[in-house]
C-alpha cells in the first residue's frame, strides 16, 4: 500500500495478548520482529500504531530517509500522488466508526494526475481480506456535496518575511477562505520558535481573515510540532479533512517545544515520522505538504516533509515561489472533492477486534481488469455511541419558549474508551444564521452524559434553533444526526410563529341593586405556541376566568389583554351595561265611605303594584287580602286602613294605603 507506510526503521509492537513491546533498529529486522509477534497476520506486513485506547494498522513497506529529487513532485504534478505512476487509484480515507459499515475515500487519476470522472460501481472492484464484496456503493464527491475540514499549519518564523513569503501566504489562504462553501471548516496553527496561536476549526470567514490577518513572522521552526499539532486537532473532525503544511526552511525547533515531536536534534526524523504518520492515520487526515523557496538539502529536507505526505496518502510539492500558493491550495480543494466515496458492508459483523484490509482496484469499462490498487487497514472498534435523553428528544415535539434556556444533553458511551478521554462536540444555530457555533457538551467525571446549555439570550421568537453533535474517541468519529448532519440537523422551534388570542364574554347589560363589585364569567387565553407570558385585564381584576370590577351606572368597559413570550399580544372588549335598581311603585284606591247592612266580607277594587325595573317579588296587603287589583277584608264600623305594600327583588319596597270608613246600617223607627 502505497499511501500509507510507516517511515520508522524503529517499530514498535504492541499485542493485545502479552503486551508484548519489540524494538528493532533495522527495518528487516523490525518486519521479522513484527512476524514472530503477530503470528496471526498473513504476508502483509504490518505495523500497529497505538492510540490510548485503540490500535490503527498501516503496511511497513517505506525505507524512512531516502532523498527524493524534488522535480519529481513539481506543482503541475502536485494533483497526483508524490509515488504516482501511470494511472493510479488511492484510498486517502478509510473510516470504521460506522462499522459493519466501512467506508473510504477512493482517488482515481490518469498518468497525467487529472481525476478521473463519472465513475460507476463498475468501474470498481472491491474486496475485504481478499474475498470480493458484491454490493458496494459508490458516489463521486463535488463541489456541492463535499465539506472539507482544512488545518492550515503556517510557516511564521523569521525567513517567512523575506521575499513577502508570508504576505502571499496570507493572500493565498484569504483566497481559500472566500471560496469556503457554507459548512467548510477551517483550522489554522502557526508555528515558529513554537507553536503560535491557534485558531479553532470554525466556518466563520471573518474570524479566518482576522486570524490570518494578524500572522507575523519571527522566530525558529518547530515543523514537526506544528503538523503533529494540526493532526492532532483535525482527526476529530468529520468527512472530508486534511492538513495542509508549509515551510520555508530547516526544522530546528522542536526539541525544545512541550510536544510530542522531538526534532531532529537525534539526527534522524524517523520518529517523528512514526508518530506523526500513526496520529494522521489513525484520524483518516491525509498531510498535504510543500516547501516553499529554495530547498537546502540538509537535515531531511525536504525528505522530511515528503515522508509525511507519502505516508499519510497525502502529497508534496515545492512551491518555487510565494506565487505558486494559491494554485496550491487550490488543487488540494480540488483533489478533496473530486475524490470517490466507497462504502460496504463487512463480511464479518461481529465487532471483536478483528483487523481487516479493504482494497479498491480500479476496473476500466468494467472489463475486469482490477488494476491499479489501494489497500487501507481499520480494526473492528467500539466508536463512541451517543443516545440523547428524553428530555432533549423532547424538544423537537413542541415549540420551546424564547425565555427560558434550552438544555441539550447526551449521554455517550465507548466500550473501549472511558467517557473522560472522549471529546463531545455541539453545533448548533439560530436560523436564519448558516454558519453553526461549536462547542464543547461538558460532563462530570466518571459521568457519561455530556450537556450544553444554549442561553435564551440567543434565542430569537419565531426562528429554529438547529443542531447536531459530533462525539470522537480519537480515532473513530460519529455525528447524531449520522447522515450529512450539516443538512440535516435537529430542529427544535422557538416559539412566536403564533399569536396569541383574547377571548371575551359578549356585551350585556345588568340590573343592580348597588354599585358594590361584579364579577363576569367568561374571559379566557390561547396560544398555539403555548408560550403565554401575561395575561391581565383594563378595568377590572382577572382571577381565573372572571373580571370583576366596581361598576358605575351605565357602560362599563372591561378590556382582556394577553401577551406572549415574544412580546406579541391581543386583546378583546367586553362593555357591561349597569342599571341601579329602581323601587317599585305601589297603588291603592282612594280612600271611602260605605253604608253596609251588615258586617260581612267587603271587596274592593283599585289596588296595584309596578316596578319600572320588572323585578317585583311580592305584593302583600296588610289588613286584607289581594286578589288582582281587589282587596278583600272584614269590616269593623268605623275606619278600616288598607295597606298595600310592594316589594323588588333588592329588597327595595313602596307602600300605599286607603282607608275605607264603615257605617252600619241603623234599622228603621216607626212611629
Amino acid at each position: 500500500m502505497s499511501s500509507r507506510e510507516l517511515h520508522s526503521p524503529t517499530a514498535s509492537v504492541k499485542t493485545g495478548a502479552n503486551k508484548t513491546k519489540t524494538y528493532c533498529t533495522l527495518l528487516a529486522l523490525a518486519i521479522f520482529c513484527l512476524v514472530l509477534a503477530i503470528p496471526s497476520i498473513a504476508a502483509a506486513d504490518l505495523v500497529p500504531i497505538d492510540m490510548p485506547d485503540d490500535t490503527s494498522w498501516v503496511e511497513a513497506n517505506y525505507v524512512a530517509g531516502v532523498s527524493q529529487d524534488p522535480s519529481a513532485f513539481d506543482l503541475h504534478g502536485y494533483l497526483s500522488r508524490s509515488t504516482m505512476t501511470t494511472g493510479t487509484l488511492s484510498i486517502s480515507q478509510i473510516d470504521c466508526s460506522a462499522f459493519p459499515d466501512i467506508c473510504m475515500y477512493v482517488e482515481v487519476l490518469d498518468n497525467m494526475g487529472h481525476t478521473i470522472s463519472g465513475l460507476t460501481a463498475d468501474s470498481f472492484c472491491v474486496q475485504q481480506d481478499g474475498n470480493t464484496i458484491s454490493n458496494f456503493t459508490v458516489q463521486q464527491l463535488t463541489a456541492d456535496s463535499c465539506i472539507t475540514s482544512v488545518c492550515f499549519v503556517v510557516d511564521v518564523s523569521g525567513s517567512m518575511s523575506t521575499d513577502h513569503r508570508l504576505d502571499s501566504a496570507k493572500v493565498a489562504m484569504h483566497n481559500y477562505v472566500n471560496n469556503m462553501d457554507a459548512f467548510d471548516r477551517v483550522a489554522i496553527v502557526p508555528y515558529s520558535s513554537c507553536i503560535g496561536t491557534i485558531t479553532p476549526f470554525t466556518s466563520n470567514k471573518t474570524t479566518l481573515h482576522n486570524a490570518i490577518n494578524a500572522l507575523s513572522a519571527g522566530g525558529f521552526t518547530a515543523a514537526f510540532d506544528g503538523i503533529y499539532k494540526g493532526v492532532d486537532i483535525t482527526r476529530f473532525e468529520l468527512g472530508a479533512k486534511a492538513v495542509i503544511a508549509f515551510t520555508d526552511g530547516l526544522e530546528n525547533r522542536s526539541q525544545y517545544c512541550n510536544q510530542p515531536p522531538d526534532g531532529v536534534s537525534d539526527y534522524n526524523y524517523a520518529d517523528d515520522s512514526t508518530l506523526i504518520v500513526n496520529l494522521a492515520l489513525s484520524g483518516s487526515v491525509p498531510i498535504f505538504t510543500f516547501n516553499l523557496g529554495p530547498i537546502d538539502y540538509t537535515y531531511f529536507n525536504p525528505s522530511a516533509m515528503q515522508a509525511f505526505a507519502a505516508g499519510s496518502g497525502g502529497a508534496w510539492a515545492h512551491a518555487p515561489t510565494s506565487a505558486d500558493l494559491i494554485s496550491i491550495y487550490d488543487s488540494i480543494k480540488e483533489r478533496l472533492c473530486s475524490r470517490y466515496y466507497i462504502c460496504y458492508a463487512s463480511l464479518d459483523s461481529v465487532q471483536n477486534g478483528d483487523i481487516h484490509a479493504s482494497t479498491v482496484c480500479y476496473n476500466p469499462g468494467g472489463m475486469g481488469a482490477c488494476t491499479p490498487c489501494d489497500t487501507a487497514y481499520c480494526q473492528e472498534l467500539a466508536p463512541p455511541d451517543p443516545t440523547p435523553t428524553p428530555g432533549t428528544s423532547a424538544l423537537s415535539d413542541t415549540c420551546q419558549s424564547a425565555t427560558g434556556d434550552i438544555d441539550i444533553c447526551f449521554w455517550t458511551t465507548d466500550l473501549d474508551t472511558d467517557a473522560d478521554d472522549l471529546v463531545v462536540k455541539l453545533f448548533y444555530r439560530i436560523t436564519p444564521e448558516i454558519s453553526y457555533t461549536e462547542v464543547n457538551m461538558t460532563h462530570s467525571s466518571g459521568d457519561s452524559l455530556f450537556c450544553y446549555t444554549v442561553s435564551a439570550s440567543e434565542l430569537e421568537c419565531g426562528d429554529s434553533l438547529e443542531y447536531y453533535i459530533t462525539a470522537s474517541d480519537g480515532q473513530a468519529n460519529v455525528s447524531l444526526p449520522a447522515t450529512t448532519p450539516q443538512f440535516n440537523p435537529y430542529v427544535v422551534e422557538i416559539c412566536g410563529g403564533a399569536l396569541p388570542v383574547a377571548n371575551c364574554p359578549g356585551d350585556t347589560t345588568l340590573q343592580v341593586c348597588d354599585l358594590s363589585s361584579i364579577c363576569l364569567d367568561g374571559f379566557s387565553a390561547t396560544d398555539a405556541d403555548n408560550d403565554i407570558d401575561t395575561v391581565y385585564a383594563i378595568g377590572g381584576t382577572l382571577s381565573g376566568n372572571q373580571v370583576c370590577f366596581t361598576p358605575v351606572v351605565g357602560a362599563n368597559l372591561l378590556t382582556l389583554v394577553v401577551v406572549d413570550a415574544c412580546g406579541n399580544s391581543d386583546t378583546c372588549q367586553t362593555t357591561v351595561t349597569v342599571g341601579l335598581n329602581n323601587a317599585p311603585v305601589a297603588s291603592c284606591a282612594n280612600d271611602t265611605t260605605l253604608f253596609v247592612c251588615d258586617l260581612s266580607d267587603i271587596t274592593l277594587a283599585g289596588f296595584s303594584a309596578s316596578d319600572p325595573d320588572g323585578n317585583l317579588t311580592s305584593t302583600v296587603v296588610n289588613g286584607g287580602s289581594l286578589s288582582g287589583s281587589d282587596v278583600t277584608f272584614t269590616p269593623v264600623v268605623g275606619a278600616n286602613v288598607l295597606q298595600l305594600i310592594a316589594t323588588d327583588a333588592c329588597g327595595a319596597a313602596d307602600t300605599c294605603e286607603t282607608t275605607v270608613t264603615i257605617q252600619l246600617n241603623n234599622a228603621p223607627v216607626a212611629a
